[in-house]
């Protein structure tokens, strides 16, 4: 069954861009919420009057926070808003493909080592209060004690439970944080506030929000505003971009009179190279966790079967 709220996000996401395309074929946002309204079902039109309402200057809906302030630094930059709203949903669809890219198996990875941790977890504590106990009977029995390392690492299971719920702990921070950042990176926010002093991350989230300076400008750009209105209004969401020599080149751009090609050439660039920006710093992370665990699971196992290869000697 499909969950109430993937309907709500999906009706409203096919009502904003029915409306978007509309708007971008040069009808006023008037004439193109009376087509839309008149081809959505009753159930649909509440998603219609979410976005009017927006458009207006009211409060966006769940989710869609970073239009609002898109809309109100092109009214503050003497913007059309209308085309502004068509413009970032047509960036924004644009975008989903390096979206899926850059965190294609980023959750999959988070599952599958919580998911080797909690199995890790049972299997100790089935063998410490099993099978450990009748080893140790066994071995009493022969006058003999249990292999030293089995004693220090199963016998004393609980001291190592501080570092699993370090790492399940860890997980469940990284599989939060995929969340968080795909519904970013969906919505065209800046990841800076969220990753910005993260080791590894923070590198890769001050080149995203250049690009996403680059996008807000192009952005506004398809909505009629000049160069520097443009670049005013992007700044007004993201800051300045922290690439010192991208400014200086598009305003070399703006001079020649092909800010809007240059922006495209840059970005349809950094669709490639964001990718392998965000993969490096990832594997790295995952590869940590992964030997983490793999260490433990490794030191455990051995812990198991030494009483084993050592009962042939005893006996």
């Amino acid at each position: 069954m499909i969950s109430s709220i993937r309907v709500i996000r999906d009706v409203r996401a096919f009502v904003a861009r029915q409306l978007a395309i509309e708007v971008a074929t040069g009808a006023t946002l008037a004439a193109a919420a009376q087509k839309v309204r008149a081809a959505l079902p009753d159930e649909f039109q509440w998603a219609l009057g979410d976005i009017e309402r927006t458009l207006a200057g009211g409060p966006a809906p769940p989710g869609w926070g970073q239009l609002e302030h898109l809309l109100r630094a092109a009214r503050d930059n003497g913007i059309d808003t209308d085309r502004t709203f068509a413009a970032y949903e047509k960036s924004a669809h644009e975008s989903r493909a390096t979206l899926e890219a850059v965190l294609a198996g980023s959750r999959s990875i988070g599952v599958y080592l919580t998911a080797l941790v909690v199995i890790l977890v049972i299997v100790l504590g089935v063998y410490a209060m099993f099978v450990l106990p009748q080893f140790a009977s066994m071995f009493e029995q022969f006058g003999a004690a249990l292999p030293a390392f089995t004693t220090a690492t199963i016998g004393n299971s609980w001291a190592l439970l501080a570092l699993l719920a370090v790492v399940v702990f860890g997980m469940v921070v990284w599989l939060v944080g995929v969340s968080r950042l795909r519904r970013r990176l969906r919505t065209l926010e800046p990841v800076q506030p969220v990753l910005g002093r993260i080791p590894g991350l923070a590198g890769w989230a001050r080149e995203y929000d250049a690009s996403l300076w680059m996008r807000y400008t192009a952005i506004f750009l398809d909505a009629g505003a000049d160069d520097a209105a443009a670049r005013n209004a992007a700044e007004s969401l993201v800051g300045p971009p922290r690439v010192g020599h991208l400014p200086r080149m598009l305003a070399a751009a703006s001079k020649l009179g092909r800010l809007r090609a240059e922006l495209a050439h840059l970005l349809a660039v950094d669709a490639n190279e964001a990718v392998e920006r965000f993969e490096r710093p990832r594997d790295a992370f995952v590869l940590a966790f992964r030997l983490i665990v793999y260490f433990i699971v490794a030191g455990y196992v051995l812990a198991m079967y030494l009483p084993i290869f050592k009962l042939g000697a005893v006996v």
